[in-house]
């Protein structure tokens, strides 16, 4: 099984047909077929009764059903199109939240971790689940959110179908107390909400552009493409812009995801020995301190798991912090040479000035990494023969033949 489900979620009278444009082309098959998706993702549809009206769907049709199908006439036509007909009715969006919980825990409960793309009503679905998990008892690790045309200030349209008693349509209303707090609830938490961006349709006469987008959003996490609220979200090919920004994102949510598990699997692992690397032969001639020594094994391992899975986005990031390290060192490295200092003390103060400026002048936009990934980059660029990171005032290449 893959580690990521990426769930779909129609929205106000949708169904799975929401997804698949003019041609017939679906758009969760055109992701589907992304390699770098494929690897890593299976893409589920959420799908929920949504009508504009229930009247042919409720209680009071099966029993009127049920009563023709008695007669001797009109019998035959009901069995044939009404007869024990499931009962469906409009539920609540907080209601809707509820099935796609319920939909994550038995059809995709296999998964580590959840992507939700949500258009229309589907994304106000989506982030009302997400309130929940991060409001209470966290049920889902969701780790990425896409939002298509979604009213997340409610939708003018909305005050003119909700009249007759739609309670799916009146949660969509602009001053429905509902939209009110669950936007309240997504700005209160917005430090902890998953990765997001959202697709707003600029010629959208449903959701209008200017509620496609909730407060306080960064600029960079809003896309806005010449679509309309149905267009948005049936892309017929590969390159169409809708299709780049959401596969692009979900690419992105998931390596990141990806990245994050890897680093974590290997903090929890004991490095190995390194016995006969550079970087530990310096430390030995250097005299330091053994459990210094078992510090920097552990530090360059963490380093190490970081280079090797971290996105191609991070690689220019990753080099810039491996500068800034580098230039914190030669300036304790100076000062070192002109105290009296013991090479241990000088290692240890090396990793507090790292420790201490881990979210200042080393903070670093590179996903995943703290405080031992930083002090590992130290440990990696001592790895040569080269006098760059050593930690005596004195270094001679030829000591490390003699160990």
């Amino acid at each position: 099984m893959k580690d990521v489900a990426v769930v779909f979620i129609h929205g106000f009278r949708g169904s799975d047909d929401t997804w698949l444009s003019p041609s017939g082309t679906s758009f969760l098959s055109l992701l589907d077929d992304d390699a770098k998706i494929a690897k890593h993702c299976d893409l589920f549809s959420f799908d929920y009764y949504s009508k504009l009206t229930e009247a042919f769907d409720g209680v009071i049709a099966r029993e009127v059903s049920s009563w023709l199908s008695r007669t001797p006439i009109i019998g035959g036509i009901s069995k044939l199109f009404l007869h024990n007909k499931k009962v469906q009715r409009n539920q609540p969006i907080e209601m809707l939240a509820r099935g796609l919980s319920s939909f994550l825990r038995t059809k995709t409960k296999g998964y580590k971790y959840v992507i939700l793309v949500g258009h229309s009503m589907g994304g106000l679905v989506a982030k009302d689940l997400i309130c929940q998990d991060l409001d209470g008892e966290k049920l889902h690790d969701v780790v990425g959110f896409v939002s298509i045309a979604v009213p997340h200030k409610g939708s003018l349209k909305a005050l003119f179908i909700s009249w007759g008693g739609n309670v799916q349509a009146k949660g969509l209303e602009p001053l429905d107390r509902y939209t009110i707090e669950l936007e309240g609830k997504w700005t209160k938490l917005s430090s902890q909400l998953p990765p997001t961006i959202y697709l707003v349709g600029q010629n959208d006469e449903v959701v209008l552009p200017h509620v496609a987008v909730p407060q306080n959003v960064p600029k960079g996490s809003a896309f806005y493409f010449e679509e309309d609220h149905v267009s948005i979200c049936k892309p017929e090919n590969k390159s169409a812009l809708t299709y780049t920004a959401v596969r692009d994102a979900i690419v992105s949510f998931t390596e990141k995801t990806m990245q994050a598990a890897s680093i974590k699997e290997a903090d929890s692992q004991d490095p190995p020995a390194y016995d006969k690397q550079i970087f530990v032969l310096k430390l030995m001639i250097a005299d330091i301190q053994k459990v210094l020594i078992d510090d920097a094994k552990q530090s360059f391992f963490s380093a190490e798991t970081l280079v090797r899975v971290v996105s191609d986005e991070d690689r220019d990031n990753l080099r810039q912090l491996y500068s800034l390290v580098l230039s914190m060192y030669r300036t304790e490295f100076a000062d070192h040479l002109s105290n009296q200092d013991s090479n241990t003390q000088f290692l240890a103060k090396i990793h507090k000035a790292i420790f201490q400026n881990r979210d200042t002048s080393l903070k670093t936009t590179v996903n995943n990494v703290h405080f031992m990934h930083k002090k590992g980059l130290l440990h990696q660029m001592a790895n040569d023969k080269t006098d760059k990171v050593v930690w005596g005032r004195t270094f001679n290449v030829n000591d490390l033949e003699s160990i």
